[in-house]
């Protein structure tokens, strides 16, 4: 009888727990936005803020916004002309991302770990088998337990991420730097694309969000990163700019 009393009390106990953590799991509100700070080979150091129906990426070179009215593109800042542009989310994700071919899966494994913050992770690796039949990892990929996201946000994230959507709250990201040819397995060892540093819940900074008034819009991306005052550049403009780097 006290087993059978020690079980419920496990029980109880356990439910109790998990009803406590779902409740203290972060998400995203109109007032309150997640920050997300990582580095890495990708962006260097970034900060991601997520808001319950955008997120603003913002590096050392300018800002990338995205919203869920307008899911398949994201609006790029740049404070250095006082100029912005309104670009597909894919080529985005191209502009951002290596350039190698895809490589074929030959399997995963998942894990719990802890990171150094006390946060609890998923860790996801993905492996390809070449001919020689070793085992070779593709990518690794570690998603945040008690974060979750508007569902329109998260997939565009996992989309920037390389993840799918069932990958949840991506936060660090490593793929291996290519493959060969001949059997497809991954060679040198996976690269940090995206490393975590912290995450928190704080009130929403909305000029994270928005474009100064001031600010102009760029006809076209040679405009939008090489125009020194934001204005449509012509052909001897290129020129003239590709001249006096060569010097």
């Amino acid at each position: 009888m006290k087993k059978s009393f020690a079980t419920i009390n496990c029980l109880i106990w356990l439910a109790f727990f998990q009803c406590f953590q779902a409740a203290w799991a972060m998400s995203p509100t109109d007032r309150d936005m997640i920050l997300l700070s990582v580095t890495g080979t990708r962006w260097g150091a970034m900060q991601a803020a997520f808001t319950a129906h955008a997120f603003s990426l913002k590096t050392t070179i300018g800002r990338a916004i995205w919203h869920d009215s307008a899911p398949n593109t994201i609006e790029l800042v740049n404070p250095e002309n006082a100029s912005h542009i309104v670009i597909p989310l894919s080529q985005y994700i191209e502009d951002i991302s290596s350039h190698s071919r895809r490589r074929r899966e030959s399997g995963s494994s998942v894990k719990s770990v802890s990171l150094a913050d006390g946060h609890k992770a998923r860790e996801t690796t993905l492996f390809a088998e070449g001919q020689s039949g070793q085992r070779q990892i593709l990518q690794k990929t570690v998603s945040l337990d008690d974060v979750t996201l508007p569902k329109a946000l998260n997939e565009a994230w996992c989309y920037i991420m390389a993840n799918p959507p069932s990958s949840g709250f991506v936060v660090a990201l490593a793929s291996s730097k290519g493959h060969r040819h001949r059997d497809s397995a991954a060679v040198g060892s996976p690269k940090n694309l995206v490393e975590y540093q912290s995450v928190k819940l704080v009130p929403v900074q909305k000029d994270r969000f928005t474009v100064p008034k001031s600010y102009k819009l760029a006809s076209d991306s040679a405009t939008f990163y090489l125009s020194p005052g934001g204005e449509s550049l012509k052909k001897e403009d290129i020129d003239d700019l590709f001249r006096s780097s060569a010097r």
